[in-house]
Order: structure tokens, then sequence, then C-alpha cells
């Protein structure tokens, strides 16, 4: 199996830049930028080239900010889940269950709605809280192929703020292939 791939530029790549705020022309990459591109299930997401890519896993590759303070995880595996919705349904009940079993903590749904992402891809964005001060996460859900894709971005209370803006970016950027 091939290994992780890091591209300078597709068409994938200029949209994801469009949603950066990307000024360079468009067969470059902003400085500051890195497009990370997984060729098993097919997307790519853009990430400050500050934060630390690990991804070792074609199945959850991990985004972590400079502090250490935040991280945005990417998952992909196939689904027989058939909406945005429904595999949304099945990931917050399995991690709302896992959280009070493991570790006596609540995860709150504090805002969920339908978007969509590049190339009219149907999706679902949650923000979550983790109670009692477990900090915040902010997710966005997506079906396509067959394959189900989890796009995560989380951190402390402390840290939500300092790294929010980020992560709307790094989820905002997120570009499934059909």
């Amino acid at each position: 199996m091939a290994g992780p791939k890091q591209f300078r530029y597709t068409g994938a790549a200029a949209a994801v830049l469009l949603m950066l705020g990307g000024a360079a022309a468009a067969q470059d990459v902003p400085d500051g930028i890195e497009v990370y591109s997984n060729a098993r299930y097919h997307w790519s997401i853009a990430y400050p080239a500050n934060w630390a890519l690990e991804a070792g896993d074609e199945q959850f590759i991990r985004i972590v900010a400079p502090e250490k303070n935040g991280i945005c995880g990417v998952r992909s595996r196939p689904t027989s889940q058939a909406t945005a919705d429904a595999l949304a349904d099945y990931a917050l009940a399995y991690a709302k269950k896992n959280l009070k079993e493991h570790k006596g903590l609540d995860q709150v749904t504090v805002s969920r709605e339908r978007t969509r992402l590049h190339g009219d891809v149907e999706a679902t964005a949650v923000t979550v809280a983790i109670e009692p001060g477990g900090g915040q996460a902010r997710r966005i859900y997506a079906v396509v192929g067959g394959n189900g894709f989890m796009v995560d971005c989380a951190a402390s209370d402390a840290a939500w703020h300092s790294n929010e803006p980020q992560f709307r970016k790094i989820i905002a950027s997120f570009t499934p292939s059909r």
C-alpha cells in the first residue's frame, strides 16, 4: 500500500485554498498552508504548515496544533450508513456511550445542521461539549461512495478559542471526491 501523499496543486486544492482565504496564484498553495491527499479514500484537506500531520494510517490521520493543545482527526472507512445524518447519529451515540462508560463524561450536542462540502457533497455538521470540563469538538460527517468520513477537531475548554478559527478552516477545506 502506498504511503501518504502530499501535493502542491489540484483542482480540489484550488477550492480548498479559496476556502482558506488563500490569494496565491492558481498553481501554488499559499505559504503557510499544506494540503494532504488521501489516495485510498479519495479526499483532501488543507491545514496550517506549522501543524503536524500524522498520516501513518489511511483510515485515521491526525493534524496536531503546534502547542499540542488542539487536534483534528479524519476517519475514513467503509460504512453501511446511507446518509451523513445516519452516520452522525451512529457516531454520536457510540461516542456518547463510550465516553460515559470509560471516562464518566457526557457528550452534549450544542448544534447540529445539514451542510454541503466541496463538490456538493451532503454533510452533517455538529458541535459538541464534553462535560464536565472535557472540552469541545466541531465535527463534519459525510458519506460518499459507500465510505463514511468524520472530520473531528477538538480542544480543551481553555484552548478552544485559540484553536477554533483554524478548526473552522481545516473542516471547511475537507474535500471528498465522488
